[in-house]
C-alpha cells in the first residue's frame, strides 16, 4: 500500500498541471509552512480525512490525492483521473483570492459588526502584507469572538465546499462520462467555466450541477450540521447553531462563486449559454440551504430569511466594491430575467443526478437543494 501511494504521488508531482502551476504541496506540508491561507486549506483536507474515509464515494476516491498550488495566482481547482489514480488540485489564487474577499466582507460587514460587538473596532481592510494576506486586528468582541477567528471559519467553510465539489467529481464518476462523448479526463472549473457549446460542454453544465448538490450534502454531515446514513432520518443540530452555521456557508460558498464568476472569460455571454451561471448556482444551493434550517428546525421564514438575505447583501456589496460591473452580482436586470431557461438546465441535472444515483446504487442524498 505505502509503495502504490508513494507511486502515485511520484506520478502526481511530475504531472504537467503540477509542474505547470509551479509545482505542487501536500496539505500535509503546507500545513507546517507559513502561509496561513495554505496551512488553513491544508488543514481543511486534513480534518475531513476520517470523514472522506467512510464516505460512500469509497472506494472511488481510494486512491485520490489532493494537492495544493502554491504559485499558481488562477482562481481554479481541477479534478484529474488516469486511470485508477485521482488528483485534487486547489490553486493559490483561487485559496488566496478568497481569503482576501473574505476578510474585506467581513470587514465591511455591519451584520457581523452588530451581532457580535465589533461595532468599536476599525475593520477596515489594511493594505495587503507580504505575499497578499490581509490579516484582521487581533481584537475581541463583546461575546468572546475576534474577526479573524470567524475569518477563518467562514474562509474554512468556503475551501471544504470547493474541496468537496473536486471530490464529488471523481466519486460520482463524472470524468467517464466526459471521456464517454469524446471530452478530457478531467474537470477543470476555470476551463468549464468558459465552455461553449457541443455535448461536452452541455454534459458540463449538468455536471457542474451534480457537483455542487453533492458537496452541500457532504459540508452538512461533515460539519454537523446534520448527519444521516442509508436512509435514516437526518438528525439535525439545535436551531441557534444551524442559523450560524448558515450564514457561514452561505457567506463562503457565494463569495466563491461571485469570485470563478469575476475569473471566467465573458462570464457575461454565459448566461445565455455556455456553462452555467455561477450566480444561479449560489442562488439555487443558498435557497436550499435556507429550506433546510427551516424545514429541519421549524423556524418560520421570518427567523431564516434574515440571515439568507444578510448574506447576499454583504456579498453584492464585495462585488461593488472589486468593480464588478452593473448588472453583474451588482443588480438584478440581466441575471434574473434568465432563471426560468436556466431552471431548465438544472431540471436536466437533476435528472442526470437520478441517473448517477441508480448507477452507482446510491439513494439520493437526503439534502435541501433540489
Amino acid at each position: 500500500m505505502s509503495a502504490r501511494r508513494d507511486s502515485d504521488r511520484a506520478f502526481w508531482v511530475a504531472h504537467p498541471h503540477a509542474t505547470g502551476s509551479g509545482g505542487a504541496i501536500e496539505p500535509d506540508a503546507a500545513m507546517q509552512g507559513h502561509d496561513p491561507v495554505l496551512a488553513l486549506a491544508g488543514h481543511v483536507v486534513a480534518v475531513n480525512r476520517p470523514y472522506l474515509d467512510q464516505h460512500r464515494f469509497q472506494p472511488r476516491i481510494a486512491r485520490c490525492q489532493t494537492w495544493l498550488l502554491p504559485a499558481s495566482p488562477r482562481i481554479n481547482a481541477r479534478a484529474i483521473q488516469h486511470g485508477a489514480r485521482r488528483a485534487v488540485f486547489l490553486h493559490g489564487g483561487l485559496l488566496r483570492s478568497l481569503w482576501n474577499a473574505l476578510h474585506m466582507l467581513l470587514g465591511g460587514s455591519r451584520f457581523l459588526a452588530d451581532r457580535f460587538g465589533w461595532q468599536a473596532v476599525d475593520l477596515r481592510p489594511p493594505p495587503p502584507a507580504p505575499g497578499g494576506v490581509r490579516l484582521f486586528p487581533q481584537v475581541t468582541g463583546g461575546d468572546g469572538t475576534d474577526p479573524l477567528s470567524y475569518l477563518k471559519e467562514v474562509y474554512g467553510r468556503a475551501v471544504e465546499f470547493v474541496y468537496f465539489h473536486e471530490i464529488a467529481h471523481h466519486g460520482r464518476d463524472h470524468i467517464a462520462r466526459l471521456r464517454a462523448v469524446g471530452g478530457q479526463g478531467f474537470v477543470d472549473e476555470g476551463l468549464a467555466m468558459a465552455a461553449g457549446s457541443g455535448a461536452v460542454a452541455d454534459l458540463l453544465r449538468l455536471l457542474e450541477f451534480d457537483a455542487d448538490l453533492s458537496a452541500v450534502d457532504m459540508c452538512l454531515n461533515a460539519t454537523g450540521f446534520a448527519t444521516w446514513a442509508g436512509g435514516e432520518t437526518p438528525r439535525f443540530a439545535d436551531p441557534d447553531y444551524m442559523t450560524s452555521e448558515l450564514f457561514l456557508h452561505l457567506t463562503g460558498m457565494v463569495t466563491l462563486f461571485m469570485l470563478l464568476d469575476r475569473a471566467a472569460p465573458n462570464a457575461p455571454a454565459q448566461y445565455d449559454g455556455g456553462h452555467p451561471p455561477a450566480l444561479h448556482r449560489a442562488i439555487r444551493l443558498s435557497v436550499g440551504l435556507a429550506d433546510t434550517v427551516q424545514a429541519a428546525t421549524g423556524l418560520s421564514r421570518a427567523q431564516v430569511d434574515p440571515f439568507l438575505d444578510h448574506a447576499w447583501s454583504e456579498v453584492v456589496s464585495l462585488a461593488g466594491r472589486l468593480g464588478y460591473p452593473p448588472g453583474l452580482w451588482t443588480g438584478r436586470q440581466d441575471q434574473f430575467a434568465r432563471i426560468g431557461l436556466l431552471d431548465d438546465i438544472a431540471d436536466r441535472a437533476n435528472a442526470l443526478s437520478r441517473e448517477i444515483d441508480a448507477e452507482l446504487g446510491q439513494k439520493p442524498a437526503a439534502r435541501g437543494p433540489a
